[in-house]
């Protein structure tokens, strides 16, 4: 179970750290506004961003519909701080949990985007049946998030060293869904004209070591593991050891990021 709290506190300790880190969620923040150029909107819409983080799509949002009223909310009161900084007044920005939201009460609003923040909520389905309550009619929801294949090879790893060792099989980060399980999730809650699309990214690291880092500079770590602290970290030693010498890049090693958009209409 996802504790929202826990998250919060997560991102907010790595607000600093995060776009040094976080060029995947870019790239997919950049696909997200070209699948939201090929939706009919007009100039002045409301428009609602869930999981603003430091406000890059937000930027962009702005830029595209200069004329719309747009709200932005993250759980992070750190992350808000830092989206207000880079983009000022002309957004309103909400620290506030999306899956607490009172949607009907809310809305209506004619977009409802969100970049890389779908996969923390705690209870998904529940939320995306509220969710398209907060659209007008005709109102369209979009998204991104990351799906199965994220972290393949540091999983495989896991795996590999739990089952030698003995060790009970753990969920080493975040427990990522695949597309059709997001897609049965839009039909289930109501949306039409439903589509996914998948791409995967190969992201450069100069070791291990430096990736594991990488993730904890987003704050997007988490783990369900009941191993002792001792023994969890002689397997993280022995895992990021097979890591340089299996997953090898020409500028260290790669990781892989399997990225999802899904977009829906009332």
């Amino acid at each position: 179970m996802i504790d929202n709290a826990a998250v919060s506190l997560r991102f907010g300790c790595a607000s600093l750290t995060y776009d040094q880190h976080a060029s995947v969620q870019r790239e997919m923040a950049i696909e997200l506004i070209e699948r939201i150029r090929g939706i009919p909107l007009g100039k002045g819409k409301r428009i609602l961003e869930i999981g603003c983080g430091t406000g890059y799509l937000t930027e962009k949002l702005l830029g595209m519909f200069p004329d719309a009223t747009i709200t932005a909310l993250d759980i992070s009161w750190e992350m808000v701080e830092r989206a207000k900084k880079c983009v000022g007044k002309q957004v309103t920005f909400s620290i506030r949990d999306a899956e607490q939201m009172d949607w009907e009460k809310e809305g209506p609003f004619d977009l409802i985007v969100s970049n890389a923040a779908v996969q923390w909520f705690s209870q998904p389905d529940e939320t995306f049946s509220h969710l398209i309550r907060g659209l007008s009619k005709g109102g369209w929801f979009i998204a991104s998030t990351f799906g199965a294949k994220t972290f393949n090879e540091l999983h495989t790893l896991f795996r590999e060293v739990e089952e030698e060792r003995g060790l009970p099989f753990e969920q080493h980060g975040l427990a990522l869904q695949g597309r059709g399980e997001w897609e049965k999730r839009m039909v289930g809650a109501g949306f039409t004209d439903t589509q996914t699309i998948a791409q995967t990214y190969l992201a450069n690291y100069e070791h291990a070591r430096g990736f594991v880092r990488a993730i904890r500079g987003m704050g997007a770590t988490h783990s369900e593991s009941n191993h002792s602290l001792i023994a969890a970290g002689r397997l993280l030693s022995e895992v990021l050891r097979r890591y340089d010498l299996r997953y090898p890049s020409d500028d260290g090693v790669y990781a892989t990021y399997e990225g999802l958009w899904m977009w829906g209409r009332r």
